[in-house]
């Protein structure tokens, strides 16, 4: 049975900081050079100002979260830049402002209620302190699964984080029940119960603007036909993912993920990292690269990181947008095997270009061995 908590001693602090250094360092094997080895425990400057949330099953400790109350103090200058506040606090104080980091689940836990649980728990306390913006960053193949909270893309360009790669601003609107309803968000019932100046929801969208990493614009028919015709080109040296799709099939596959616009230098791998995501550039190109060597451009319709999506294991490269950026589209390993599972021409076509591009990888792997 889980049971939440907030931490007020020393030792429930160690013990989030040991979880901590659990996942991200043993696990994710990042911050690795920030971490305390000798006592097993990763803590964060912010410790200190935050909330710390933690949840228990029976008596372990198999969850935690970091809230970041603008009622408490004041946010970090590294934070306002991640969430661009500038452009809300025209509108809103930071004191009805509130951000969710540090969130983590143990590993057997994480196909289970316990994330959406413990980010309840965290909602309760900003419905109590009436926040009215609350924000996060997440990855882009989590994307899906925070908009259904009701969180909003509002950036137009992703960010950088030197252990994460590229990581996507959101906010939710906590007093927006119509948009809650319109996504379903199982929040929705608990901020239904806060108190908000229904009065600064048209100021609040216009500051965060109409733009979304999260959406690619429809395309017009004549521009349909020439992205497809440019997604479908294949070769004997590359093999497209949407090769043989019919237009209609390609909206399709796109709708299933997201779309996100990278700059010159963002970095979409971090070699090591343990996601299933499938990344398809749309426009532009990427860079495989080890040891900051370019060994490989995969260009526009090709995909990348097949491999991992069909057997799992760790990325063997870190992987950057061109030197003209790239538009790149994400799919999250549980919808694209949802799709490939259903019996349709479409499904069967993806998998055998799934397959073709690992057999081909196969074959250069061969070239350059026995060459």
């Amino acid at each position: 049975m889980f049971t939440f908590h907030q931490a007020h001693t020393e030792a429930e602090v160690r013990e989030i900081t040991a979880l901590r250094y659990q996942i991200y360092v043993q696990e994710m094997e990042v911050y690795v050079d920030q971490a305390n080895h000798e006592a097993g425990v990763f803590t964060d400057a912010l410790d200190a100002t935050n909330r710390l949330l933690y949840v228990r099953d029976g008596a372990e400790m198999v969850g935690a979260m970091s809230l970041v109350m603008g009622c408490d103090a004041p946010f970090p200058e590294s934070l306002r830049a991640i969430y661009d506040l500038l452009r809300y606090v025209q509108v809103l104080p930071e004191s009805k402002m509130a951000a969710a980091i540090r969130l983590v689940v143990k590993p057997e836990y994480r196909s289970t209620s316990l994330p959406f649980k413990l980010m309840a728990e965290g909602a309760r306390q900003w419905v109590e302190a009436g926040v009215e913006l609350a924000f996060c960053t997440c990855q882009p193949h989590l994307l899906n699964l925070y908009h259904r909270l009701g969180f909003q893309s509002y950036a137009h360009e992703v960010f950088n984080d030197p252990e994460f790669g590229i990581m996507v601003p959101l906010v939710m609107v906590t007093g927006d029940d119509a948009h809650f309803r319109q996504v379903q968000s199982p929040l929705g019932e608990l901020f239904a119960k806060g108190k908000y100046n229904a009065a600064l929801l048209p100021d609040i969208y216009k500051a965060m603007g109409h733009e979304s990493v999260a959406m690619i614009e429809h395309p017009s028919a004549a521009e349909w036909s020439e992205l497809a015709e440019h997604l479908e080109t294949h070769s004997n040296e590359r093999i497209s993912f949407f090769e043989g799709l019919a237009e209609e099939e390609i909206k399709q596959v796109i709708a299933l993920g997201n779309v996100i616009q990278c700059l010159p230098g963002d970095r979409v791998i971090k070699a090591g990292q343990v996601t299933q995501t499938v990344f398809v550039p749309l426009e532009g190109n990427l860079e495989v690269r080890v040891h900051q060597r370019t060994i490989a451009k995969i260009g526009q319709g090709e995909m990348l990181g097949e491999m991992v999506f069909l057997v799992g294991g760790r990325r063997t490269a870190d992987v950057v947008a061109g030197p003209e950026g790239a538009k790149v589209l994400s799919l999250n390993q549980r919808n694209l095997q949802h799709f490939i599972e259903q019996p349709s021409p479409a499904a069967n076509r993806l998998l055998l270009n799934i397959s073709r591009s690992l057999a081909l990888r196969l074959q250069r792997t061969n070239q350059t061995l026995f060459s």
